[in-house]
């Protein structure tokens, strides 16, 4: 996957998409919605600690 132009994860598809290791990549992945509300609350919590820590 890109960032600004820029390689930010590379692997399978699984790993990527699954168990993504750069920052950007994480807030992406937290930021796709879930048709659970309980889910989609914790993740947005944890967007907003991305989002705190600056990262």
């Amino acid at each position: 996957m890109l960032h600004e132009g820029v390689i930010a994860e590379m692997g399978d598809s699984e790993q990527v998409s699954l168990r993504p290791a750069h920052p950007y990549i994480q807030r992406l992945r937290l930021a796709t919605p879930v048709p659970d509300p309980d889910i989609q609350a914790r993740r947005r919590l944890k967007r907003r600690e991305f989002l705190e820590v600056g990262t």
